[in-house]
């Protein structure tokens, strides 16, 4: 499995965010927290589709078509994209808020992971953030909820084989070349 910083990640997903015009109004914490759960229930719909990157043949792809055109053939869609989404939305909110994310230790392996009950659990976690997120609350209960979120979805990967840091990085590219706001409202 590939390394990745996630403070490198945050930095430039929330600079792609703004320059794509996601923070060209008022920010709600609300929103930013249920548009990364909304990748979590896409994550389980590629699941429940049996929707798995083949980045074998993606390489193998290059040297023929462009980046974009292999990506969406091999990639897109998939559960470690989805994946790779809410993590780069995470890491958006850190670069939003100034947070710095803590190392992750190695990612556990979860024998006989039960996909669904694991997103529900980091759901939760994800709604714990929104309720950390208050002024009001010390900002170690925010770090620790950030810290919980990232080291699920990368154990959850691991345990499903899945390479999240090149998930990432390849996202991250692909996000690049799409239009403002990914063509949506926000």
């Amino acid at each position: 499995m590939t390394h990745i910083n996630l403070n490198e990640i945050s930095v430039k997903a929330h600079e792609n965010a703004k320059a794509k015009g996601f923070y060209d109004r008022e920010q709600n914490i609300g929103e930013r927290m249920m548009l990364i759960v909304s990748e979590l229930g896409e994550a389980l719909e590629a699941h429940r589709k049996r929707r798995t990157s083949n980045l074998e043949l993606f390489q193998k792809l290059l040297e023929t078509q462009s980046f974009v055109s292999a990506f969406e053939e091999c990639v897109k869609d998939t559960i470690g994209d989805e994946l790779a989404d809410a993590v780069i939305r995470l890491c958006d909110f850190c670069g939003y808020k100034g947070i710095t994310v803590l190392e992750l230790p190695t990612p556990a392996v979860i024998e006989n992971v039960n996909f669904g009950a694991s997103l529900l659990a980091l759901t939760e976690q994800v709604c714990i953030i929104e309720s950390a997120a208050k002024p009001f609350v010390p900002p170690h209960i925010l770090d620790e909820s950030i810290y919980i979120c990232f080291s699920m979805l990368f154990s959850i990967a691991k345990s499903m084989d899945i390479d999240l840091p090149t998930h990432i990085t390849l996202k991250m590219k692909y996000n690049e070349t799409r239009p403002a706001k990914h063509g949506k409202e926000y």
